[in-house]
């Protein structure tokens, strides 16, 4: 098997920090010229050493912001050369870019003050978050990598070459979104069955008209094994749970059809995975399908089973409060 601690990267967290604090530096000044750059860095709590920022290192940092999470800098030499964080019509930083962006935030300003580790509380992110950095290496260099992976389904371990196209961040978990060659398939790989991943000598390019969001846009969650349709369901307005969605929809194609007194109804056009079917059930009476029949049957098995479960007699519980935990 692979080593797996060859996936630890320091050095690749640092300079991520250090990208971090050069957007947040720029977006503090209405224009800045590098002499201002080069003064604040020198006062940088995260320049630990005492190292210059010379203008090389700057149009590097420049290119990975670029390369890496889609900010452009622009330079404006009217008026002695200042730079700004540049602009265009669609988002520069994505929902999974900005997630990354402001978990790593958070880690380097707690880092810096330590007194604010009483007063932020965060939800924990499973998985060796060091591989990170080394697969945005991946993607902005173009080469492959050599995966140890461990499903849910195996106990054995299995060695993939993978082509990296993207990372997913979705209910506190991280995602390897890559192409698997021998299948030439797109399949979405959970972060923490990652046992190694070694990069290789193989070359490739991710195509022109992939788009990671809009490989994502029809799909709730990460699952994009279906076909997407229109889905309808009846909102209850007991627990108030329409407010709750019009604040935070559980879809970006999600439309109000009709607001009713006690319920409204809620339309959407997305893939009726696993994980969108697991998302209906965790609001529990809250929400009911109308439409698409399918799933309005796949809800109502799933609990009629469960009532069946809760109404038979416990008969394991005195044997289950003597018994050793389970090692999994």
């Amino acid at each position: 098997m692979a080593d797996s601690k060859k996936t630890n990267n320091p050095q690749g967290f640092h300079l991520v920090h250090r990208y971090i604090w050069l957007v947040e530096t720029i977006q503090r000044f209405n224009g800045v010229s590098f002499k201002q750059i080069e003064d604040c860095w020198r006062s940088s709590e995260i320049n630990t050493d005492s190292e210059a920022f010379p203008l090389k290192s700057f149009h590097n940092h420049k290119n990975a912001l670029e390369q890496l999470f889609g900010i452009t800098i622009i330079c404006q030499r009217k008026g002695g050369y200042r730079y700004y964080i540049g602009q265009d019509a669609s988002p520069i930083i994505s929902q999974i870019k900005q997630a990354l962006l402001q978990s790593l935030t958070i880690n380097q300003m707690t880092e810096m003050n330590h007194a604010l580790r009483q007063r932020i509380s965060l939800e924990s992110i499973p998985g060796n978050l060091a591989l990170i950095p080394a697969i945005l290496t991946s993607i902005a260099q173009g080469h492959g990598m050599q995966m140890t992976y461990r499903a849910y389904n195996s106990d054995e371990e299995k060695s993939y070459e993978v082509e990296p196209y993207g990372i997913k961040l979705f209910r506190q978990r991280w995602y390897i979104v890559a192409r698997y060659a021998k299948y030439d398939s797109i399949i979405t790989y959970a972060l923490e069955r990652v046992q190694a991943l070694i990069p290789t000598e193989t070359s490739y390019a991710i195509p022109d008209d992939f788009q990671l969001e809009a490989h994502f846009s029809e799909s709730y969650g990460i699952m994009c094994n279906e076909e997407p349709e229109e889905v309808i369901i009846k909102v209850y307005h007991a627990a108030k749970k329409h407010m709750y969605l019009r604040d935070l929809p559980l879809h970006h194609s999600q439309q109000f059809i009709s607001v009713e007194e006690d319920y409204s109804i809620m339309s959407y056009a997305l893939r009726c995975t696993y994980d969108f079917q697991q998302e209906i059930l965790s609001h529990g009476t809250d929400i009911e399908v109308i439409k698409p029949q399918h799933l309005r049957e796949a809800i109502r098995d799933i609990y009629r089973l469960q009532l069946t479960r809760y109404e038979s007699e416990n008969s394991e519980l005195s044997e289950l409060s003597e018994a050793e935990p389970h090692p999994l």
